[in-house]
């Protein structure tokens, strides 16, 4: 399955749309790659040139079955992985993606407030604005549709 890449706002629309706006969808794992290392030899490379994140989620679909989604961010300016607490569902009702300055903002959350370090967004209630978010150069994605319909009962 091949990536898309997500370049333009009408590619943000597409992407949102596709996904139902991640809609009664959960983060399963997360992984962050920089390109930071330490060699077998014991050299170090300390300089992060290159970074990626990606996102899996699932996504729950009306009649039975889920779509596997993932997201793969490059060049990562700021991120935030903040789980629930036990109190707290961990469901994604809606999220935000938008492309502003030449970089893509995207959140597990319904937020109109975001600039460049999601500064304003008020991250002491969870039940609230609190949650995942990426602050990228570029973004891509891709669907595994493992789930199944119901059809109606004539």
């Amino acid at each position: 399955m091949n990536w898309n890449e997500i370049i333009s706002a009408e590619d943000c629309e597409q992407f949102l749309e596709a996904v139902q706006s991640l809609h009664d969808s959960c983060i399963v794992q997360a992984v962050y790659t920089p390109d930071t290392c330490v060699e077998e030899s014991g050299a170090m490379h300390p300089i992060n040139t290159h970074s990626q994140l990606t996102i899996t989620l699932q996504q729950q679909i009306l009649g039975g079955g889920r779509n596997t989604i993932h997201l793969r961010f490059e060049e990562i300016a700021l991120f935030q992985l903040f789980p629930r607490p036990p109190r707290y569902d961990s469901i994604i009702y809606d999220c935000t993606l938008l492309r502003r300055d030449g970089l893509f903002y995207w959140a597990d959350f319904h937020t109109s407030r975001i600039d460049a370090s999601f500064g304003s967004i008020d991250l002491s209630d969870p039940g609230k604005d609190a949650g995942t978010w990426v602050v990228a150069e570029k973004m891509f994605w891709k669907m595994e549709q493992t789930g199944w319909k119901r059809t109606p009962a004539e």
